[in-house]
């Protein structure tokens, strides 16, 4: 959506880990990745820009939907480890390739070398444990028969509900499914109880329902939980940036008279909570205020010898300029800009538009391209910083 790519595998102690960095897994809103380095599983909190090794072994850390908990490859054994709790728990003995559920209570995982107890066709099999519950057989026939031959790859959906999985069948008679006759290796599914069926616990702490107000905006403010993590929060439409504590606010316009609000939480396991209530704003109406037209998504590039931007226009646009500006360094005195090539003038229709910033090569240095766009609710200008490194000019 904002067209960022940020770095998640920061070290400890800041800067970038130079380790083999693999198998990464993501929180549902984004704000929590785990993630394989050297053989170690590393957490990285986005947010709080913490960094904490997990396990100084390990392999395949999979995440739960709000990051609190991440299972793991531990040798032959898989782990699950609570980082709120600093607890960490056996889930088998032999097993790997884990998954889990988005609410972090049942994980899924693949049979190895040695069989798991009540297991005897000699090959690896798919298994699921709900937390304390013991370990049930995925991978067998609806009465508990079982097939010799290999399944391996599970993947469980977010409730926790279906659990995928290959089958090396080989034959038709030595499949799960009275269904799959072609004797090739397929993907299977299983049927499980949903861990998570329903939405966020989500409580609106301002404004009461049926309050009035006099001012043209009106603050909601809430907090929201689940374990399967919050993906979304809004507000008749607006979005709501969560803080750490999972508290949020937004800013509501509002029109004299009732206005209806909305607020709509969303999980990680695709379940959503709804809390409805009324507001009014008394008093006359005034003027309405138009929205500023904006340039969106801003990004540079260069095509040949020339540098173009790529944006999205706004719709009401009556002018829009684009201009290239270097930033200038002197010791002792603070950076300045200075514009790099002529401003140029854009035909202000809206939607995806390509435009030439400079046809000449950039030097090597620190630019920034300016967007600014005039309509009827003023001046808005987006920014977008560009790099012109030595080894660019060789390409």
């Amino acid at each position: 959506v904002a067209a960022t790519t940020t770095l998640a595998s920061d070290a400890p102690s800041g800067g970038v880990l130079t380790g083999v960095i693999r198998r990464p897994s993501i929180s549902a809103d984004g704000r929590v990745v785990g993630f394989e380095d050297d053989g170690a599983v590393v957490v990285r909190d986005r947010v709080a820009a913490a960094t904490s090794i997990v396990a100084a072994v390990g392999a395949s850390p999979d995440l739960s939907g709000d990051g609190r908990v991440v299972v793991f490859e531990n040798g032959p054994a898989i782990t699950r480890h609570d980082r709120l709790a600093a607890t960490s728990s056996t889930v088998t003995a032999n097993g790997a390739s884990p998954t889990m559920s988005a609410d972090g209570t049942r994980v899924v995982f693949q049979e190895t070398t040695v069989p798991i107890a009540g297991d005897a066709n000699g090959v690896a099999d798919v298994y699921a444990r709900l937390l304390s519950d013991p370990v049930e057989r995925v991978s067998q026939r609806a009465g508990g028969a079982e097939v010799g031959r290999v399944s391996d790859r599970p993947a469980l959906s977010a409730d926790g509900a279906t659990v995928a999985f290959g089958l090396d069948d080989g034959t038709p008679s030595q499949s799960l499914s009275a269904a799959d006759t072609d004797g090739a290796v397929d993907v299977l599914t299983a049927t499980l109880p949903a861990t998570d069926a329903v939405g966020p616990a989500l409580g609106v702490l301002t404004p009461s329902d049926g309050s009035s107000v006099t001012s043209a905006s009106v603050g909601v403010s809430g907090v929201v939980a689940d374990l399967s993590g919050v993906v979304s929060v809004t507000v008749n439409g607006l979005g709501a940036v969560l803080s750490p504590t999972n508290r949020f606010a937004v800013e509501l316009p509002l029109a004299v008279g009732a206005t209806p609000v909305v607020v709509r939480a969303l999980d990680g396991a695709g379940h959503a909570t709804e809390r409805r209530l009324a507001v009014t704003r008394t008093g006359a109406q005034g003027t309405p205020v138009q929205a500023k037209a904006r340039a969106r998504l801003l990004r540079v590039f260069r095509a040949g010898r020339a540098t173009r931007a790529r944006v999205v226009l706004g719709g009401g646009a009556n002018r829009v300029t684009v201009r290239l500006w270097r930033r200038v360094s002197r010791v002792g005195r603070p950076s300045t800009w200075t514009p790099a090539a002529k401003a140029r003038a854009v035909i202000p229709t809206p939607g995806l538009r390509t435009i030439v910033v400079s046809l000449r090569p950039l030097k090597p240095g620190i630019y920034q391209v300016r967007v600014t766009v005039i309509s009827a609710g003023g001046a808005a200008v987006g920014v977008m910083r560009h790099v012109v490194a030595r080894r660019a000019l060789r390409r």
